[in-house]
């Protein structure tokens, strides 16, 4: 048996060695994550590089000006002319609906209307405008300004289907 300091002070020695192994765990999944936002620059820097280049190239003989002229969905341009941003798309679509609405379903409203647009990029700007968005469950989006009850509580809920029907 074991003097109770030297019982201690191995009980001490063994959190420390179990520290040293989470923290070496923990550097190892840190490396592997760095990797992968290295890769992850490289695709984005090969990315600006192609869109700069073309971007910047001049148009082709005889279309002049006018395939950089289409305009704008009229759903797109407020009354001052300028064009509008995602996020106010967004906004507009969901004060629509009245409902919260799924990234792709968003998106889907927006081609109807002849705005076409990425569904990362409204993820991205439904992400960022925290103060005017809210997430609620199973990915759908709503307005903050809406009553909690509304975003969070589903009229049915299809149990057999697991289905939430808004």
């Amino acid at each position: 048996m074991l003097h109770p300091v030297l019982q201690g002070c191995r009980m001490e020695l063994i959190k420390l060695q179990d520290a040293l192994a989470e923290a070496q765990e923990g550097l190892r999944n840190v490396d592997a994550d760095f990797k992968l936002l290295g890769k992850r620059k490289e695709q984005l820097e090969r990315l600006v590089f192609s869109l700069t280049e073309v971007l910047t190239a001049p148009l082709p003989a005889g279309t002049g000006a006018l395939a950089l002229a289409t305009p704008t969905p009229k759903e797109s341009v407020p009354a001052d002319g300028s064009p509008k941003a995602v996020w106010q798309l967004a906004q507009d679509v969901l004060m629509a609906s009245g409902r919260p609405l799924t990234v792709p379903d968003i998106v889907a409203v927006l081609e109807t209307k002849g705005i076409v647009v990425d569904s990362e990029t409204v993820r991205v700007a439904l992400y960022r405008k925290t103060e005017i968005f809210s997430k609620s469950e199973r990915g759908r989006y709503g307005l903050k300004a809406w009553d909690s009850s509304l975003v969070l509580q589903p009229a049915h809920i299809d149990t057999d289907r697991e289905e939430i029907n808004w």
